[in-house]
Parts: C-alpha cells; sequence; structure tokens
C-alpha cells in the first residue's frame, strides 16, 4: 500500500470518525445521568477500549474499538416487612406506613 493512501490513525478518524462519535454519545449520557435528581451521588466513569490484534508478520493489524460508560444508579429503596405463616406456607408482608399525627389542633386551625 502507497504512503500516500495511509494517514496516521488517531481518535478522529479511527474507522471514520465512529469511535468519536460513540465517545460523545456516551458523554451525553453522563451528563444526562449526572443531572437526573433520580440517581445518586457517586463518581461516574467513561471506558474506552480499543483492542489491537497485529497480523501473525507484524505487518499490520485489526483493532477493534468500544465506549461505554458506569453510570449513577437509582438510590437504594428500603423496605420493612414482617414474615407470616399462613398455613400454606411463609410470605413476605409489607408493613403499611402510618401517617404521623400531626403537632397541632387540626380543627382550630378551621375556626
Amino acid at each position: 500500500m502507497a504512503e500516500e493512501d495511509r494517514e496516521q490513525m488517531t481518535l478522529e478518524n479511527f474507522q471514520g470518525g465512529a469511535l468519536l462519535e460513540q465517545f460523545n454519545r456516551v458523554l451525553d449520557e453522563v451528563a444526562g445521568n449526572i443531572s437526573d435528581i433520580n440517581t445518586i451521588e457517586k463518581p461516574r466513569e467513561i471506558h474506552l477500549k480499543i483492542i489491537f490484534k497485529p497480523s501473525e508478520d507484524r505487518t499490520f493489524f485489526e483493532a477493534t474499538g468500544q465506549v461505554n460508560a458506569k453510570l449513577g444508579g437509582p438510590p437504594a429503596v428500603k423496605a420493612t416487612g414482617d414474615i407470616i405463616h399462613d398455613g400454606k406456607g411463609y410470605r413476605a408482608m409489607n408493613r403499611k406506613k402510618k401517617q404521623m399525627d400531626l403537632p397541632f389542633n387540626v380543627t382550630r386551625l378551621k375556626e
């Protein structure tokens, strides 16, 4: 292959810019995930992975690139329950939350 038919490989021209497009798309996903108030506050990560497989005679290579992210998921949701035995087996039962009594007299506010 002639020298003029080649160019130095960069992130910008890797597979016609496809890897850079993947990176930019994942970067937008990370930005959206950070701004989502329904996700936990933890660092996000972007992973850029390029694998180079050399030819047997080491005169060329095949490269595969991939971009992915570790995003912040929703926060953990806690529940409290009871275990009961109803004659058929054991069951997990949700505890119903009781509304707290208000610290003032509501009827007095209506007057």
